[in-house]
C-alpha cells in the first residue's frame, strides 16, 4: 500500500505490464483483470509438476496439491509480460515456494525462498541491451562472507554486471570484465530487511541510479563500471555459480525493463509497493517522514534519544508508532522549521515508559481514515511489531506517552489490564480530546493527564479502584467542566485539579460515595488551588458532597481516628458570597476534623 499527497499522479488502472517490460515475474497478478499462470511447481514426495495461477497460489490450491509435510520447488517462474520465463530444471537448484506443506510467506505475501547454497533461476533469454532497469522485492539474510547476487548478467564466462547485496549489507552495482578486475558502485543503504529495490543502468554513459524503499540513494563509492558482453541473465546467483554469490532469503517480484523508464519509475515503484506495503509514498514535507530498519535512521539512536528530524512545513497529520510492545496511531501537529526528537514512544521530549523496542514510524501529513490506519498498523505488524491489541496485556502504563507534546489526539487502545497510569500522558500539551479508555483496573493515576493543557473536557472513565489521584489533572488549563467519576476508593487527591484555571463547573455528588480504606495526610492539599474560575455552585457541590460522604479528617476516615497532620481542603474560586448550603457544609466538615481553605483563607 502507499499513501500519496494530493497532486501525486498515479494513472487510473495502471499496471507495470502496460510499459512492456522485458520480463516480469511475480506471484501476484500484475494485471488485476487477469489471473495468469505464475509458477510451475515440483512437489518433493513424487517429483510431479503442475502449473498454478496467482489465485491458486494464494487460495490454498497450491499447498493442497503439494500436500502436508511436503516441499514445493519452483521449476518455472513465468514471465507475465511475455515468454522470457525464469527456469530451473535441476531439482537441487530450485527455490522453494512451499516448505513442509506451508506456503512460504514474507510480509503477508507469497515468496520464493532461496537457500543461499545452490538455488537460482535462469532467464530463457538475456534481457540486457543498452538500458537496464530492475525493480524487485527481496529479503536477504546478512552474510558478511558473501556478495549475494540479486540479479546478474554474464557472458557465461567472466564478464558480469550485477545488482548485489554486498558483504556490508549495502546495495551495490558491480561489473567484472575478463577477470581483469572488479569495479563497483556502492550505495549507502542497508538492505537487511524486506526491501523494494529499483536500479537503473546505462553502460555506455556510465550512468547508474538506485533507490531502496522509494528513497533515492547516493553513492558511497563511485567508480567507472565499464561494460561487458552479456548473454545470460540469472536471479539469485552469479551465472558461474560461485558459492559466494547465492542469495539466502526470499524474492517476491522482479520486473525488468530494457528501455528508459525514468519518467515512470516512481509510478512503477508505487504499483509494486501498493501490493507489498513496504513503505509509504507521502511527499517530502519532513526530512524524515518514515523511519524503520529498512531505512538509514538508526533505531538504537532513537531509543537512546539521539535521533531527531526537522520539519520543512507545518504538519497536522497522523503518526504511526510501531514497537515490539504494541502499535498505535494518533493525531500529530508539528511546526514548520522545527527540530523534533524521535523516541521509541513517538515524538517526545525524552524516552519514558515501557515501549523500548521500536520497529518503525510513519508520519503522514494528513488525517488518515480508520481503514488506512489499520493498513498502516498491519504493515508494521508484518515487519515484526506487536499489534495494537497487545496493549491489552500491559499492566503498567507509567510515563508511556509522557512528553509527547505534539500529539493532538489519542487512539482508543485496550488498557483494560492497566493498574498504573502514573504520568502516562504528562505534558501531552497538544491533546485536544481524549477517548473513553478502559481504566477499570487502575489503582494509580498520579499525574496521568498533568499539563494536558489543551483538553477542554474529559470522559467519564472508570476510576472505582483508584486510590492515588495526586496531580491527575493538574495544569489542565483548558478544562472547563469535569465529569462525575467514581472516587470511592481515593485516599489522596493532592493537587488533583491544581491550576485548572478555566474550570468553572464541578459536578454535585462527586464525593457522595467516597469510602476510602484509609486517608492520607494532605489528602486535599492544593486539590483545587489555582482553580480561580470555579463558580459558587461548584464550591457548594464539592463541600456538600464531601460532607455527605461522612468521611472524617482522620487517618481512618472515621470518628475516633488520628487527626491528619494536614487536614485542609484547599479550594480557590471566583465566588464573592458563599451559599447557605456551602456555609452549612463548612460548619459540618469542621466538626469532622476537616479544615477548609477558600482562596487561601482558613474558614
Amino acid at each position: 500500500m502507499s499513501f500519496a499527497l494530493p497532486g501525486f499522479f498515479r494513472p487510473l488502472g495502471f499496471n507495470v505490464l502496460q510499459l512492456s517490460p522485458a520480463a516480469a515475474y511475480s506471484l501476484r497478478s500484475l494485471d488485476p483483470a487477469l489471473d495468469p499462470t505464475v509458477v510451475n511447481v515440483r512437489r518433493s514426495n513424487d517429483n510431479s509438476t503442475s502449473d498454478f495461477t496467482a489465485s491458486e497460489v494464494s487460495d490454498g490450491t497450491l499447498t493442497s496439491w503439494v500436500g502436508g509435510g511436503n516441499n514445493g520447488h519452483v521449476v518455472t517462474w513465468y514471465d507475465q509480460g511475455g515468454t522470457n520465463h525464469a527456469t530451473q530444471s535441476t531439482a537441487l537448484n530450485q527455490p522453494k515456494i512451499v516448505d513442509g506443506g506451508s506456503l512460504v510467506i514474507e510480509g503477508g505475501h507469497a515468496a520464493l525462498d532461496f537457500d543461499g547454497v545452490d538455488d537460482y533461476l535462469q532467464l530463457t533469454s538475456n534481457v540486457f541491451a543498452e538500458r537496464l532497469e530492475v525493480g524487485m522485492v527481496s529479503h536477504l539474510v546478512e552474510d558478511n562472507s558473501k556478495y549475494q547476487r540479486l540479479f546478474n548478467l554474464s557472458n557465461g564466462a567472466d564478464d558480469d554486471f550485477m545488482a548485489v547485496k554486498a558483504n556490508n549489507a549495502q546495495l551495490c552495482l558491480r561489473t567484472r570484465t575478463s577477470q581483469a578486475g572488479t569495479t563497483s558502485k556502492q550505495f549507502g543503504s542497508v538492505i537487511n530487511n524486506r526491501n523494494l529495490l529499483y536500479v537503473t543502468s546505462t553502460l555506455s554513459t556510465d550512468s547508474y541510479t538506485a533507490s531502496v524503499d522509494g528513497e533515492p540513494l547516493t553513492e558511497t563509492t563511485g567508480v567507472v563500471l565499464g561494460s561487458g558482453s552479456f548473454s545470460i541473465s540469472t536471479i539469485g546467483a552469479r551465472s558461474d555459480l560461485s558459492s559466494s554469490s547465492f542469495c539466502e532469503g526470499t524474492i517476491q517480484e522482479v520486473v525488468i525493463y530494457d528501455n528508459d523508464q525514468s519518467a515512470n519509475s516512481a509510478v512503477i515503484e508505487d504499483n509494486i509497493n501498493d501490493h507489498f506495503g513496504i513503505f509509504w509514498l507521502i511527499g517530502s514535507n519532513l526530512t524524515s517522514l518514515y523511519v524503520s530498519p529498512n531505512h538509514s535512521a538508526d533505531l538504537a539512536d532513537i531509543l537512546a534519544g539521539t535521533y531527531d528530524f526537522t520539519t520543512v512545513d507545518a504538519i497536522d497529520g497522523t503518526i504511526v508508532v510501531a514497537t515490539e510492545e504494541g502499535t498505535y496511531s494518533a493525531g500529530i501537529s508539528l511546526n514548520a522549521a522545527t527540530t523534533y526528537d524521535l523516541h521509541s514512544q513517538g515524538v517526545a521530549s525524552s524516552h519514558y515508559g515501557f515501549m523500548d523496542t521500536p520497529v518503525g514510524y510513519a508520519i503522514f501529513s494528513s488525517t488518515l481514515s480508520d481503514s488506512e490506519i489499520a493498513q498502516a498498523e498491519a504493515t508494521f505488524v508484518a515487519e515484526g511489531a506487536a499489534p495494537r491489541s497487545d496493549f491489552g496485556s500491559v499492566t503498567n502504563f507509567t510515563q508511556a506517552w509522557r512528553g509527547c507534546s505534539s500529539l493532538t489526539s489519542f487512539p482508543l487502545i485496550d488498557t483494560s489490564s492497566g493498574t498504573k497510569f502514573n504520568d502516562a500522558w504528562y505534558n501531552c500539551a497538544s491533546l485536544t480530546s481524549f477517548p473513553l479508555i478502559d481504566t477499570s483496573s487502575a489503582t494509580n493515576i498520579l499525574g496521568a493527564w498533568r499539563a494536558c493543557s489543551s483538553l477542554t473536557s474529559f470522559p467519564l472513565i472508570n476510576t472505582s479502584l483508584v486510590t492515588n489521584f495526586i496531580n491527575a489533572w493538574r495544569d489542565c488549563t483548558s478544562l472547563t467542566s469535569f465529569p462525575l467519576i467514581n472516587t470511592s476508593s481515593g485516599t489522596i487527591f493532592n493537587s488533583a485539579w491544581r491550576n485548572c484555571n478555566s474550570l468553572t463547573t464541578f459536578p454535585s455528588g462527586f464525593f457522595d460515595s467516597w469510602s476510602p480504606a484509609s486517608v492520607s495526610s494532605g489528602v486535599f492539599n492544593a486539590a483545587w488551588d489555582g482553580c480561580t474560575s470555579l463558580t459558587a455552585q461548584s464550591v457548594e457541590n464539592i463541600l456538600v458532597s464531601l460532607d455527605t460522604s461522612g468521611v472524617y479528617g482522620t487517618n481512618t476516615g472515621l470518628v475516633g481516628g488520628t487527626q491528619l497532620s494536614d487536614n485542609v481542603i484547599d479550594i480557590d474560586h471566583v465566588v464573592s458570597t458563599l451559599s447557605p448550603a456551602t456555609t452549612a457544609a463548612i460548619i459540618s466538615l469542621k466538626a469532622k476534623n476537616w479544615g477548609i481553605s477558600l482562596n487561601s483563607v482558613i474558614q
